[in-house]
């Protein structure tokens, strides 16, 4: 199926193809759990790295995105997937361009964030 990948270490957002199982995810994502904070009007989720924060060391280079509004940034990779009226997984329906306005955050501003919030 369809989804979208955000890779902010790339700086790049592309269409991915995926067979909606967890462990592609994980995959995709370069993680081993998942959460969902967001989901779009036209029923898309993303997921990204749930413990992404609890690995993070000062000296490992760090890259996340926003998008503009948003109060907090996600760190790491991030997959867009469709969901039908049953919660299943499907196509998602947002396109590449959609998420144009999306802002990647490179290490300083990342590490500022975690500090602040004192998760590093």
């Amino acid at each position: 199926m369809k989804a979208i990948l955000i890779d902010p270490f790339k700086k790049e957002i592309r269409e991915v193809q995926t067979d909606g199982t967890l462990s592609n995810i994980y995959q995709l994502l370069d993680c081993n759990m998942i959460e969902s904070p967001v989901e779009y009007d036209n029923r898309d989720i993303l997921y990204c790295d749930e413990e992404a924060w609890l690995y993070q060391k000062e000296n490992i280079p760090l890259a996340g995105f926003k998008k503009p509004g948003w109060s907090y940034p996600i760190l790491g990779k991030a997959l867009i997937i469709g969901t039908d009226d049953n919660g299943e997984s499907t196509d998602c329906k947002s396109k590449v361009l959609d998420f144009f306005k999306y802002q990647f955050i490179e290490n300083d501003e990342m590490l500022k964030f975690g500090k602040l919030k004192g998760i590093i």
